[in-house]
């Protein structure tokens, strides 16, 4: 039988029998694990309670960070929305807002849902109120009219106060626009808007593509508010996003739609061992594995394997730090990345376990486990393992440079990307496969067969390729051999680490 595997969703292998064999393709719908009634997921909205820019103490003419004043034609106002610090927009969480009439009346702003996708259910929730005369002498506090995007839906706030309001919605494609637009009111008198959150359905999660290599993360890089996919070699190009920033100023936001556990192919560890005797032998030995983090920058800037950081072919050792890049003058340090995955990782608290710590995240990781197998007489044994991984999807956002103008956002970049790191959240399997000796292997042991007939049992390999040597740790009676395990048909059981 034909030795193959297939990555499957980790949820879905972790509830399946232990009957399970590595040789056999599993399949089954994709369900992310979660608790009844945990259907809805928060989706991270960057500056959503417009504490950037900093207001200070007046009311200011400026556009909130990652938001733009643009209409729904695409037009940008010229005079953009105000900024009211939290003394005067008297929030009960003494937050920031965004005042939507500018001194010359009805304005908007917009950004963008990063990581929602095409056809899942949305749910927009924000606190609302009147301007006062906090905000402008002017103000009466009157109610004010205003509409909500992406579907238009018209409110008014209330007379006085703060007013939690909700729109639900079914996403246009991914990374839906949401926006907010005075419909009238005085200059300077709208309404004020802040504590914007929003959450989407689980349950209109569609199936993500299980099927990417690591050695080829998808990514696509987005400046601003506009999905033109940005070129790798342009200036202000993903090439150099996040380096030299602060975590705060890169920052990430974990797509659970698409973020999903995994068992990845399995894979053989070492030599097969031959019992070419005519009795049963337990073996004792240590098998060690490491698994490696992946990324699509160092895979598109293809750096080579000489470097510290990891090969486009991804068969290093060095590439989980997201990159640090050494040139002919000087070394960028790209780590910023790594860190700003594992804060989004865990606002999303997509690791519980570790939710605390400070490196959530693992890669590269070591496995070494001490394992006790027994090798039927006439049979050839080795072992396997399958390592459990995470594909973490989800967006870049960081600044890339000062604003353009009174109004304007600073540069900035999204970048629609995937990860692929070590499970901290589940073991690998280890696995020891047997099957009967092939006929090659049958020939390796009428050269190699020890000179004991009568298994020893004392726990010492045989030397490869040493005919009747002194016996080393582990058992003298196995003779070692590569690993051919097609064109056999083999069993499988799980290995369990050897007690210490």
């Amino acid at each position: 039988m034909a030795f193959r595997s297939a990555r499957v969703p980790l949820p879905y292998l972790l509830g399946s029998a232990m009957a399970l064999s590595l040789g056999i393709t599993t399949c089954g719908s994709y369900a992310p694990a979660h608790a009844a009634g945990e259907d809805w997921v928060p989706i991270t909205i960057r500056n959503g309670n417009f504490s950037k820019e900093a207001a200070g103490t007046a009311v200011s003419k400026i556009a909130p960070e990652f938001w733009v004043n643009e209409f729904d034609d695409g037009t940008v106002s010229a005079n953009p929305t105000w900024l009211v610090p939290a003394t005067k927009a008297k929030h009960p969480k003494w937050l920031q807002a965004v005042g939507l009439n500018g001194d010359t009346g009805a304005q908007t702003v917009q950004t963008r849902l990063w990581g929602v996708r095409d056809k899942t259910t949305v749910e927009l929730k924000f606190d609302a109120a009147p301007s006062t005369s906090d905000v402008d002498p002017s103000c009466t506090g009157a109610a004010a009219p205003y509409k909500v995007g992406p579907t238009g839906t018209a409110f008014t706030t209330p007379a006085s106060g703060w007013r939690t309001e909700t729109v639900t919605f079914t996403a246009v494609g991914d990374h839906p626009k949401i926006s907010f637009t005075s419909t009238g009111g005085a200059n300077k008198c709208g309404a004020l808007i802040t504590n914007v959150t929003a959450r989407v359905d689980r349950n209109t999660f569609t199936k993500p593509n299980q099927f990417i290599k690591r050695n080829d993360l998808p990514w696509t890089a987005y400046k601003a508010l506009v999905l033109t996919p940005v070129d790798w070699n342009t200036a202000n190009s993903p090439n150099q996003f996040c380096s030299g920033s602060a975590v705060g100023d890169c920052y990430f936001v974990v797509d659970p739609s698409r973020t999903y556990k995994y068992f990845a192919e399995n894979r053989i560890l070492g030599n097969a061992y031959l019992n070419c005797t005519r009795n049963a032998i337990t073996d004792k030995r240590t098998v060690s594995w490491t698994e490696e983090g992946f990324d699509p920058f160092n895979q598109e800037a293809n750096r080579v394997k000489t470097s510290i950081a990891q090969s486009k072919e991804n068969k290093g050792g060095d590439d989980y730090d997201l990159g640090r890049e050494t040139t002919s003058s000087t070394t960028v340090d790209y780590l910023v990345r790594f860190k700003a995955v594992e804060a989004g990782y865990q606002r999303n608290d997509l690791n519980p376990n570790q939710a605390n710590t400070e490196t959530p995240l693992t890669s590269p990781r070591t496995t070494s486990q001490d394992i006790t197998v027994t090798v039927q007489p006439g049979e050839a044994s080795w072992i396997e393992v399958q390592p459990a991984r995470e594909r973490i999807a989800g967006v870049y956002s960081g600044n890339l440079g000062a604003k353009a103008g009174a109004g304007q956002v600073r540069s900035w970049i999204s970048i629609d990307t995937m990860l692929d790191f070590p499970s901290s959240k589940a073991p690998d399997r280890a696995y020891q496969r047997t099957g009967p000796l092939t006929e090659t292997e049958r020939k390796h042991c009428m050269t190699e067969r020890p000179l004991l007939v009568t298994p020893d049992n004392d726990g010492t390999p045989a030397t490869p390729g040493v005919r009747n040597a002194p016996a080393p740790a582990g058992n003298a009676n196995l003779v070692t051999a590569q690993v051919t395990p097609a064109g056999r048909e083999t069993r499988s059981v799980p290995v369990a680490p050897q007690a210490k």
